[in-house]
């Protein structure tokens, strides 16, 4: 069994994946997302899209700058999810499903006033998000639960919205996920994924798939997978934003930052060869 980069085995199973999963980011509690997220107080726990300016060569950005940077193309990639989702009003009610310390959950609640639901299965994530909802006086509107999102402990047809942020990576099998999220979704409700995902054409021979996995214990599923698991499941008007040259410059700062964590390049080169892809996917429950 291959170990992953956080030194335990990279999960054959579900249970096993889960489990690697939980330890991953329990572990991670002084790490480059809470560095990134400076005084805004929003941690992100997925990439950045969009550009930069590029008057100096990439060599001649200060770190600060970089920093600055990396974390502007995370919060911008917040902002165009928001409007991929579609019309979130203060009614509504939505589940975000991995949602890490909380920078999409409190996003959500923040600009558009909508009710939210998120969940995770770090303890140690879930206590972090929980006290920033409080200090950020959102903790009516954000409720954070301690929650495998394979086994969502929701009433069915509760929720107007899913979404997940980067976070579907950590199952083997999307239509399992998939599946809860038709549970839980009203009938006319809408789920949108975020993900980095691997290209169909490329399946056997994708050289950057396998240590991107073994860095984050994860198990990248390819477009296909997520497009038939969202048809099974009820889902129509499924909708595919392909934003992978918009990914393309978060990766090439990343790769001059000081505190980059040695996968840069596979997901640099990945996303140049098509084969890693970055995709907002959106369906529509009929």
């Amino acid at each position: 069994m291959a170990l992953t980069r956080g030194n335990y085995e990279l999960g054959g199973t579900q249970q096993a994946l889960t489990a690697g999963v939980r330890l991953y980011y329990d572990r991670q509690q002084s790490d480059r997302n809470l560095m990134l997220s400076g005084e805004s107080s929003i941690v992100n726990h997925h990439f950045g899209i969009g550009d930069f300016d590029r008057d100096l060569p990439l060599e001649e950005f200060s770190q600060d700058a970089i920093a600055v940077l990396l974390h502007g193309l995370e919060m911008n990639q917040i902002e165009v999810l928001l409007r991929h989702m579609g019309e979130i009003r203060p009614d509504h009610r939505v589940l975000d499903a991995g949602c890490g310390r909380g920078g999409t959950a409190l996003s959500i609640a923040l600009r558009l006033g909508a009710s939210v639901d998120a969940v995770t299965i770090s303890p140690y994530q879930h206590r972090f998000a929980t006290a920033l909802a409080e200090r950020r006086g959102v903790s009516d509107r954000v409720r954070f639960h301690l929650m495998d999102y394979l086994h969502l402990d929701f009433s069915r047809a509760c929720f107007d919205h899913v979404i997940t942020n980067e976070s579907t990576q950590y199952v083997l099998d999307v239509r399992d996920l998939v599946e809860g999220f038709s549970r839980v979704l009203r009938p006319g409700g809408r789920y949108t994924c975020a993900t980095w995902c691997t290209h169909e054409a490329f399946a056997g021979c994708n050289e950057y798939a396998e240590p991107i996995n073994l860095h984050y214990g994860t198990h990248i599923n390819s477009r296909t997978d997520y497009l038939e698991a969202m048809a099974k499941h009820g889902f129509t008007s499924i909708e595919v934003e392909d934003l992978t040259e918009l990914a393309i410059p978060y990766w090439e700062l990343r790769c001059q930052w000081q505190h980059r964590s040695g996968v840069e390049l596979d997901f640099l080169r990945g996303h140049r060869e098509r084969k890693i892809l970055y995709l907002f996917i959106r369906g529509t429950l009929g």
